[in-house]
């Protein structure tokens, strides 16, 4: 599928770049961690290594010196390109949490050798740079040649098992979308945790409005990715011209607590048809 036609009469995608600018200022939240500050996409992967030295050697055995760790740095030697890098104290709830968190997908063996970690690994990639997917491609592939188990997607929860993961790491956005985003069904309504990730707003939509809610909210989202069209209250949205319209309302977060790792700091964008 190609990034969704929206339509909008009052969207003015030109302006954006102002719009880009202030959300640039508050991109910033709490890691939950520690509560350093960071912005991009965190992917927490984790493996056998007993300590960041073990890590350290197993990235470089791996990789063939195309890749090295050095500080807070995973550098890729090659293209001279690096992705923020952490290394985390065991965390008791991963394991549970990224079974749950891949749609209870993960095999019984894979949970078993995440609950067998003894710390967690993280990158952290820029959203905005260019190439995102061969990037995302690049850096998690390190981690698995090292010895990775599975992917976490820090700001949304899904996780992947290895082949999903590196299936959906494409051109297409719907692919990438589908591989850092997640939506969930609650209180009659879907909503989406994630999207701060590009540093816009989640956004939610009406269960009751059909079998295909959950797409438009998808093509809500990608919209909003790929064109950083300028919204406010009462704007209208649609997918394709003859397709149901909603109404945009904009609120601030409150799914989680302000600290929350999935609190999205851009608020939320509530869809209703009309």
């Amino acid at each position: 599928m190609e990034t969704p036609r929206a339509f909008s009469d009052e969207v003015d995608t030109g302006s954006s770049k102002k719009m880009r600018q202030k959300q640039q200022a508050r991109a910033n939240f709490r890691f939950r961690r520690i509560g350093i500050c960071s912005s991009g996409i965190i992917l927490a992967i984790p493996g056998p290594w007993r300590d960041r030295k073990e890590l350290i050697g197993a990235i470089v055995k791996a990789n063939a010196g195309q890749a090295i760790a050095a500080g807070m740095i995973l550098m890729d030697v090659t293209a001279k390109r690096h992705a923020e890098f952490q290394v985390w104290e065991r965390d008791d709830d991963l394991a549970q949490a990224m079974f749950k968190g891949s749609g209870k997908t993960l095999d019984a063996d894979t949970v078993a050798a995440i609950e067998r970690h003894a710390i967690v690994p993280t990158l952290t990639i820029d959203a905005t740079a260019e190439g995102l997917a061969e990037r995302l491609a690049f850096f998690s592939g390190v981690m698995r040649k090292a010895g990775g188990v599975a992917v976490k997607v820090d700001k949304s929860g899904v996780c992947h098992p290895w082949e999903r993961w590196e299936r959906r790491l494409t051109a297409n956005p719907w692919d990438l979308y589908y591989a850092l985003m997640v939506s969930v069904a609650d209180a009659g309504r879907i909503s989406s945790f994630g999207m701060k990730q590009f540093e816009r707003p989640d956004a939610s939509i009406p269960e009751a409005g059909g079998p295909d809610v959950a797409q438009t909210l998808a093509a809500f989202n990608i919209y909003q990715w790929t064109e950083q069209p300028v919204f406010k209250d009462g704007h209208t949205f649609s997918p394709e011209a003859d397709a149901q319209r909603y109404r945009l309302m904009h609120i601030e977060d409150h799914r989680y607590g302000q600290d929350h790792p999935y609190t999205n700091p851009q608020g939320l964008w509530q869809l209703t048809p009309g």
